[in-house]
């Protein structure tokens, strides 16, 4: 087997066609983006300080959004915001943000929820090709 072999083999295109191949339920959908947030979560804290808190959920949101479609990579957007905010908040800020905080957080939310509508729409123009037999 040659290298791009083996690198075709774990392409986007190979989870794709596994994502169409083997549809999980929802509950398992979600539960997956949950974990994996909760586990990034977790790293973010130990190992990054509290600056751009929601910096490494992006990729997550976007792997989703692709991965399982459109409602997982909106549920994967908010839970990646609250993560982060749960994380920079404080117990002395009666509002647990700063006012720059949330507003940070509502951009995440909002710009977030848009890349998870496009990685929806490349995951349903993926779809179309693979039925027209673009997709190898």
């Amino acid at each position: 087997m040659r290298i791009n072999d083996r690198i075709k083999n774990i392409s986007i295109d190979a989870l794709l066609r596994w994502s169409f191949e083997h549809s999980l339920r929802p509950f398992y959908r979600y539960l997956i983006v949950a974990f994996v947030i909760a586990v990034v979560a977790v790293i973010r804290n130990v190992f990054i300080t509290d600056l751009l808190p929601w910096l490494l959920f992006l990729p997550l949101i976007l792997f989703w959004g692709l991965l399982f479609g459109r409602n997982e990579g909106f549920f994967a957007s908010v839970a990646s915001s609250l993560a982060a905010a749960f994380s920079i908040g404080s117990l002395t800020n009666p509002f647990w943000l700063t006012g720059a905080q949330w507003t940070g957080s509502k951009l995440f939310v909002a710009v977030t929820s848009l890349l998870a509508l496009f990685t929806t729409e490349l995951r349903t123009a993926y779809a179309c090709a693979a039925k027209l037999g673009h997709v190898h």
